[in-house]
């Protein structure tokens, strides 16, 4: 059994120490680094957003990013075939966090943040998984990749994405 971490590993723990020495995203990513995060269709704002969340509030864990991070990059590889999406879904396209669905608050935005940051489109200021996710995912038991596999998996059909909810 290999117990080496893998690169994404890696860099997220070599990521967490640059964030507790007090170093922030201007500069935070080496080039080298910012082409392997490309490679496997990750920015720079995605794993620093989770680094600092977990630095700053315990939580994203590792594994979770990790997880996200596979299902992001699967997604690049069989649909996109490694190729990056040229634009950015504008923010203020986004739902907002107060818009519902069938009653369900925040649901409509999460959703729209899922499939963003699977095509690789999502805002550069906003993040899958932010405390409002978190906390959303926590309140109808489902984790931050479960969330994400339903919508790869059903797309725009929110009815399927929201059974049991």
């Amino acid at each position: 059994m290999n117990d080496e971490p893998t690169p994404l590993a890696a860099l997220h723990s070599a990521s967490i120490e640059r964030y507790q020495a007090g170093e922030r995203l201007q500069g935070f990513f080496s080039a080298e680094e910012l082409a392997y995060l490309r490679s496997v269709g990750l920015s720079a704002p995605i794993l620093y957003d989770y680094v600092e969340d977990l630095a700053r509030y315990g939580d994203p864990a590792q594994e979770v990013f990790l997880e996200v991070a596979a299902i992001r990059a699967e997604y690049f590889v069989s649909l996109q075939n490694n190729t990056w999406n040229a634009h950015e879904f504008p923010e203020s396209q986004l739902p907002k966090r107060e818009d519902r669905w069938q009653g369900i608050a925040w649901l409509p935005r999460i959703h729209q943040k899922a499939l963003c940051f699977l095509e690789g489109t999502l805002p550069h200021d906003v993040m899958y998984g932010c405390s409002g996710d978190r906390a959303f995912l926590k309140k109808h038991d489902l984790s931050l990749p479960d969330f994400l596999l339903r919508v790869r998996s059903f797309g725009d059909d929110l009815a399927s994405i929201a059974v049991g909810f």
